[in-house]
């Protein structure tokens, strides 16, 4: 058997070859392969065949192996040109995989015909699975229906048609593949796989034991611990003295195994048989991420990702020249989170150049954020996003470093903005004339946008579109003035019983402390301001004071 499994040597093989697979190319033939030899145990026996059989594609061989005889079928589909051997008795275009009593190659269903034996309970020709005590034989399926063959499994506890008798029990067809014992790692009753592990050793034991590195307790090294030592613990080869059981035939390494070879191997076929698909050009370029790849720290999880992973799809893309190998393909892609992901791949071997990803994302969501926008909000809003928003933001991030809020921010201003200029336009008011009781009312109905408009106000104010409107301070930059509860009920006490304080001082305090008015407000006010209906105290609007 070859000691390669690698699509890309199998593809190279078939192109040498010749016809149809010359016209097909190593790329689509690995393509192909992928299809119908999954593990490595097929290709390897499919190039120990090709390697010996010549001309493959139009011998007609009726010896070829089943995966040969699914490739030629792949590539007929196609359109090219090949010869599926078919069988010599039906002539149907089926699958080769028995022998005839003539000793050519057949189907399964003539070599079920050449070969007859009648079911005693369905009369059809089929494989015979048990006879019955009257002597009759029937097929697997008559013998499954019959209820009279249903017993009560002691390991599973369900009622399964009888398999064989252990100890003096009836054990069903799934609980007597093996010999029935007790396992010494998880001291189940089950069936035994082997008894080499420091004794009987279930199925599940022993597939873990073999796929999985622990901590050798002798050596403290992480490996497989498939050997047992003088004392009867599992340890690792090199404690317990013996050749690695497991070692992999490619490198030698006793590592967790996928079929024949180990995860490591695996995974740089997958990886090679992925950028073998790509040109000359494209393989030259993308070689530091070949390299990267190979050396992956999880190889298992490395060779899931070049036959499941969107991102090894579109870089398999960028092998084959599909799309060009820079940011503005990864940025037109429709699929964001493959292309990101690629991006930083190819960015941190040096491939592509750094570049400020949060900033180019932001003018890409200004341009679509900004289309589409009437003049009347545009005129304002485009400027202030494009020069304002974007310089703050930008100084900023030189001053204090780029954070994950940075550019979230800068969207937040800028959706504020847009809602702003939204309600004065539904309101037919103008941001140069508008007044600031415009900014107090839109506040009061979203309270928390007080932070985020505060920036266009100043930016409105300072460049002069907004004569009349001013940002609001910052509570942060005001300082506390209110008193405790129970001073700020002495005060009001005080001030409508003392009557040796002036009564404009007590009036004053008085509206000040009950409606929270401003005193420079309440100075103001004369008899007319203030309007009594017998149930609400009111003043007239002209000082743009809230009623009290």
């Amino acid at each position: 058997m070859s000691s390669t499994t690698s699509l890309a040597d199998i593809a190279a093989l078939l192109v040498s070859d010749g016809e149809p697979w010359k016209t097909i190319g190593k790329a689509g033939v690995a393509e192909m392969l992928g299809l119908v030899v999954e593990t490595p145990t097929a290709r390897a026996w499919l190039i120990q065949y090709l390697q010996t059989s010549p001309n493959y594609a139009h011998n007609g061989d009726q010896q070829m192996s089943r995966s040969a005889q699914r490739l030629l079928r792949l590539a007929r589909a196609q359109g090219h040109d090949v010869v599926v051997p078919a069988c010599t008795h039906c002539d149907r275009d089926l699958l080769l995989g028995a022998n005839h009593p003539d000793g050519s190659r057949c189907c399964h269903g003539c070599y079920t015909k050449a070969t007859p034996k009648i079911c005693g309970r369905c009369h059809l020709p089929k494989i015979i699975r048990r006879r019955l005590e009257d002597g009759s034989a029937v097929c697997g399926t008559c013998w499954r229906k019959d209820p009279a063959n249903y017993r009560l499994c002691t390991i599973c506890d369900r009622m399964q048609p009888a398999h064989k008798r252990v100890d003096g029990h009836s054990v069903c067809e799934n609980c007597a593949d093996g010999r029935i014992g007790r396992c010494v790692h998880c001291h189940k009753t089950t069936t035994i796989a082997v008894s080499f592990l420091g004794g009987d050793t279930c199925e599940s034991c022993y597939r873990h034991a073999k796929s999985t590195k622990k901590k050798c307790p002798t050596c403290y090294t992480s490996a497989l611990l498939v050997a047992v030592d003088e004392a009867g613990n599992l340890v690792c080869s090199t404690c317990a003295g013996t050749p690695p059981r497991y070692a992999c035939p490619r490198c030698g390494n006793e590592e967790p195994r996928y079929g024949r070879i180990c995860h490591r191997c695996h995974a740089t076929d997958c990886v090679n048989d992925l950028f073998a698909e790509g040109t000359a050009r494209t393989r030259s370029l993308l070689a530091p991420l070949q390299v990267r790849l190979l050396d992956h720290p999880e190889p298992q999880s490395m060779a899931k990702w070049t036959k499941r992973s969107r991102t090894a799809a579109l870089l398999r893309k960028m092998l084959r020249e599909e799309i060009p190998i820079s940011h503005t393909a990864l940025d037109d892609h429709p699929a964001f989170q493959p292309a990101n992901l690629l991006r930083h791949s190819l960015t941190d071997v040096g491939i592509l150049k750094p570049r400020d990803e949060g900033g180019v994302r932001f003018e890409r969501w200004l341009d679509a954020f900004l289309s589409d926008r009437p003049d009347s909000v545009a005129r304002h809003l485009t400027p202030f996003c494009r020069w304002e928003v974007t310089a703050r933001t930008r100084q900023l991030i030189r001053q204090k470093g780029i954070t994950d809020g940075s550019y979230m921010r800068a969207r937040l201003i800028c959706r504020t903005a847009e809602r702003f200029l939204n309600h004065l336009d539904q309101n037919g008011i103008d941001l140069g004339t508008a007044p600031q009781s415009v900014v107090e009312q839109y506040l009061d109905d979203n309270p928390k946008e007080a932070s985020s408009l505060r920036n266009f106000l100043r930016w409105a104010a300072r460049t002069g579109r907004a004569r009349r409107l001013r940002p609001i301070k910052h509570p942060s930059g005001l300082k506390a003035t209110s008193y405790p509860p129970d001073e700020h009920k002495k005060w009001l006490q005080r001030l409508s019983t003392d009557e040796s304080l002036p009564l404009i001082t007590r009036i004053t305090g008085l509206i000040s402390g009950l409606y929270g008015r401003p005193a420079s407000h309440v100075l103001r006010l004369t008899r007319a301001d203030i309007i009594d209906d017998g149930n609400t105290l009111l003043n007239r609007p002209r000082f743009d004071a809230a009623s009290f």
